[in-house]
């Protein structure tokens, strides 16, 4: 999907289309953050207020794309003595019931010129994937997801090569897929965050 003009694409997206729900998912949070960003026009931006928010903007494009949100709800973690109680981040479910999904989520700030964007990816991807490893009572489709909101970019300069070819190494941090979300540049450069460009998402299957 190119929102932009011809020199710059504005959605960028790596991993199996096949896969039930997930490329379908993230075009319809891209619309959702350029909506977001046209509301909000040069005063603000959505991504950058942490894992809760975009959480909440996941589930706001579930919903244009017939799926049901739920999110921090309380469930069983862990087996045995470790059983505790605890809550899951995200719950998503066809409307008709038919077909549910969990995910489990972190968030993360590093710089758009990190050359270790793999290694500090896969830390806490791996976090995310035990935290829904964890959920005692899955759904058939259980997602570990990483928020990764880039900042030091330059708009005079921009060019987003670098970050996507490490980004889209899926292998590197064991991921399944991964997209990124670029703010148009004529709102970015002119907000109070204007080295931030936008938001990325990875993520790696636990069930499907």
């Amino acid at each position: 999907m190119d929102k932009g003009g011809p020199k710059m694409k504005l959605f960028w997206f790596q991993g199996d289309r096949r896969r039930s729900l997930i490329h379908d998912l993230l075009v319809s949070w891209n619309d959702v953050l350029c909506d977001l960003e046209g509301a909000m026009r040069t005063w603000d931006l959505p991504y950058v207020y942490g894992e809760r928010p975009n959480l909440g903007i996941l589930a706001a494009a579930a919903t244009r794309i017939g799926y049901v949100p739920f999110e921090e709800y309380s469930a069983e973690k862990g087996r045995g003595k470790s059983r505790r109680k605890g809550r899951a981040d995200l719950w998503l479910a066809r409307k008709n019931g038919m077909k549910a999904f969990d995910f489990e989520a972190k968030y993360i700030q590093l710089s758009f010129r990190s050359k270790r964007l793999g290694r500090t990816i896969r830390r806490h991807l791996d976090m995310a994937a035990k935290d829904a490893t964890d959920i005692r009572y899955k759904s058939e489709n259980t997602i570990g997801v990483i928020f990764v909101s880039p900042y030091g970019a330059i708009h005079k300069d921009f060019s987003p090569d670098l970050f996507w070819s490490q980004l889209s190494n899926l292998s590197q941090y064991g991921g399944d897929f991964c997209a990124f979300h670029i703010c148009s540049p004529e709102i970015w450069s002119r907000t109070d965050y204007r080295d931030r460009p936008g938001i990325a998402i990875v993520g790696r299957y636990i069930t499907s």
